[in-house]
Parts: C-alpha cells; structure tokens; sequence
C-alpha cells in the first residue's frame, strides 16, 4: 500500500524514492525581474521620481503583495495545480496599469519570459 499522494518509484541500495503523483499541487517560490523599460524605452513610473514599477504579480487566481518601486519580486509559496500556470504581472498605477507581461508558464521548467516580465521558479525548500 503507498502512502497517500506519494508514488513509490524505485528501490535503490534499500532507499525508496517518492515522487509526487501528477496531479498534486507542486510547491514552487517565483522571482520575477522587469524589464527598465517599457519596450517603448519610456520609464514605467514617472511620479514622485521613482522610475521603477509597483509591480502586483498572479499565478493562476493567486495575487502576491505588491513589490513598490522595484524591478524585481518575489512570489514565495506558489502551489502551481498544473504545469502550465497563467501569469499576470502589472505595474499598478493610480489610474492607468500597464501589463507588463502577460501569459503561460511552465513553472517546472524553471525560467519564462512573458513580455517585459523575466520569471525563474525553483522548488520550495
């Protein structure tokens, strides 16, 4: 009988390796890096100074604490249900959002590009 939500793979020199089942939620932290521009070569912000975005980050239905005048931002904790995830990364504006980048990742697969967004995934720890 196998444990629930663990696949029993292969018996080596007496260890057992376990590997998810496909299916299961998989535990990813995400890293996202934004372009300096917009791909127009315009600053995203021009308020205040600050040239850098407010960037608010969505994996899947999930949306992540908004990184303020930053380049880049963190997405710990992301349980992807599949392979592929969709992703929406936003320079929240006070009236007008620019989408950064927008699309599917494979988060497995480690490194994507979805417009001006650069998102790495690596397994939770």
């Amino acid at each position: 009988m196998r444990p629930m939500g663990l696949l029993l793979a292969t018996v080596f020199a007496g260890s057992v390796l376990a590997l998810p089942e496909a299916g299961l939620a998989q535990c990813f932290d995400v890293a996202v890096t934004v372009a300096q521009t917009k791909p127009n070569g315009r600053p995203w912000d021009t308020e205040g100074g600050a040239y850098a975005p407010d960037i608010e980050i969505k994996l899947e239905e999930r949306t992540f604490p908004l990184c303020k005048d930053a380049f880049s931002c963190q997405a710990p904790g992301f349980r992807a249900s599949s392979r592929m995830v969709g992703v929406t990364v936003t320079d929240k504006d006070a009236q007008n959002d620019d989408v950064i980048g927008n699309g599917v990742c494979a988060l497995n697969r480690g490194d994507c590009q979805v417009g001006q967004a650069y998102l790495r995934a690596t397994p939770c720890r």
